[in-house]
């Protein structure tokens, strides 16, 4: 009786670091997205910093990089290079781009929040 009182003591001395845990998950992830964001970007804006015909098509982004010409568009939630499959941004309900003077900026949409980041300067 007593070795069944001493595991339950300590089961639930365990309980309050364990919720405490628990509770840093959430922002932990949503962390890892926004750093796994921005690498992503920084990997796009190197490519499109040696492109050329770099044009925002509103939903698509044409750019000519190693004498091939490549679309950046959303498809099925993610952010793709074609031709190929290379995702940029993966879980995207929305993608779009935006030009301010001679910077072209990226307007995604996550979870109902939308964030802006800058691709190129034209």
């Amino acid at each position: 009786m007593t070795e069944v009182l001493l595991v339950m003591l300590v089961a639930t001395l365990m309980m309050a670091p364990v919720v405490s845990a628990m509770r840093l998950v959430p922002r932990f992830l949503s962390f890892q997205e926004e750093v796994q964001d921005e690498i992503a970007l920084v990997q796009m804006r190197r490519i499109l910093m040696l492109s050329y015909k770099v044009e925002n098509e509103g939903s698509t982004l044409a750019y000519t990089y190693q004498e091939r010409e490549f679309r950046l568009s959303l498809v099925n939630g993610n952010l793709i290079i074609q031709p190929g499959t290379q995702m940029i941004l993966t879980d995207i309900s929305h993608a779009h781009f935006e030009s301010a003077g001679e910077v072209i900026y990226v307007v995604y949409t996550r979870e109902n929040k939308e964030r802006k980041a800058p691709l190129v300067h034209t």
